[in-house]
């Protein structure tokens, strides 16, 4: 299937979500509304430490991912970044 979807759709400047939609209408598989395996920050949430959840989206960048799969995975959430006190002079 990924072949096909790869040889025959125009995908190149599609993101992954978007893909993924149109490959699998595309082999004509059936869809099932089961909104309780997906974390979507976009409709319900995402809550990354739910261990009923199999996915997390949206993701874009690098660092959100990677604090997520933390989370899901069950590391401490990364410390806030330090700020710097106020100059007194």
């Amino acid at each position: 299937g990924s072949w096909k979807c790869g040889t025959q759709l125009p995908w190149k400047l599609w993101g992954e979500d978007y893909y993924m939609t149109h490959c699998m209408d595309f082999l004509s598989v059936g869809r099932i509304g089961d909104f309780s395996v997906l974390g979507d920050n976009m409709c319900v949430g995402a809550n990354c430490g739910d261990t009923n959840t199999a996915s997390f989206h949206p993701f874009k960048n690098e660092n959100d991912w990677i604090t997520c799969w933390d989370v899901a995975n069950g590391l401490p959430p990364p410390a806030p970044p330090a700020t710097t006190p106020p100059s007194t002079r």
